[in-house]
């Protein structure tokens, strides 16, 4: 049961919620939004970085914390507003009901939080303090879990082909990207592909292919920087006209994915 509706039937048991997502949309204007919200909600977003005070933050998975993710429940309809729920994850499992003010934009309540044992008894060790750091700039700083009242945001969807890239940024101006895969991990067929180094400096290179392949790599926005195609593991790319920051590739044959990932510059 999603956080929305565990909350509404706690508060109003004897209310039905009519679901009617289509018709929910009346009141948006363009396309292109209302494609937005359909691809927002109902989705697991995996964080890829952040933008704090303007500072270019990337997410690097650690054992301690492997992921950052943003989870939206479905619409949910109430009174003629358009509400959903949303779960982060991190030290804490945080859930909150938002309300959509506009196509693209939204409001959220105070989030209801869980703890895990695991980080709390890992803030005095220095192995893990750049990612507890990170994460509390993420669910402290960022999304305001222990903040009183409401706070506002708005999100843009960007869509690359089969990955879909979000942006949600703040009052202040801070910024969330994030994917709909976990790009940090192989999420496709497994290959023996070999692709190094990472981070990567002026060239790229990728071994173990005896046909053709094509890589695409993209920035955390979902803007398609540079693509080839590889006829040999004697050729290599030149990656020296990207600026340092965090993206991903993806390599495929014949139209078929046979691997993803992150790279680091």
């Amino acid at each position: 049961m999603s956080f929305f509706k565990s909350f509404l039937s706690f508060q109003r048991k004897s209310v039905v919620l009519l679901l009617f997502f289509s018709l929910s949309f009346s009141f948006l204007k363009a396309q292109e939004i209302e494609d937005s919200l359909a691809t927002f909600l109902n989705q697991e977003w995996y964080l890829t970085k952040l933008v704090i005070d303007q500072e270019e933050k990337p997410f690097i998975p650690s054992d301690l914390i492997p992921n950052l993710m943003l989870t939206t429940d479905d619409i949910e309809v109430y009174d003629d507003k358009l509400y959903s729920g949303i779960t982060i994850n991190g030290c804490e499992d945080c859930g909150a009901i938002i309300l959509f003010n506009s196509g693209n934009q939204f409001a959220k309540d105070g989030f209801t939080c869980f703890a895990y044992d695991y980080c709390v008894y890992r803030y005095h060790d220095d192995e893990y303090n750049d990612i507890l750091e990170f994460e509390y700039l993420y669910s402290q700083v960022f999304w305001e879990v222990i903040g009183s009242g409401d706070s506002f945001y708005e999100f843009e969807v960007n869509n690359e082909e089969e990955i879909s890239f979000l942006i949600i940024t703040d009052e202040e101006g801070n910024q969330a990207f994030y994917a709909n895969q976990d790009l940090a991990v192989d999420n496709f067929e497994k290959h023996s592909l070999v692709v190094y180094p990472n981070p990567i400096e002026n060239q790229l290179f990728i071994e173990n292919f005896n046909q053709p392949i094509q890589i695409i790599i993209y920035d955390v926005s979902g803007s398609q920087k540079i693509e080839k195609t590889l006829n040999s593991s004697s050729q290599s790319i030149d990656v020296s006209q990207l600026s340092a920051g965090l993206y991903f590739y993806k390599i495929s044959q014949e139209g078929k994915k046979l691997k993803s990932g992150k790279l680091l510059k």
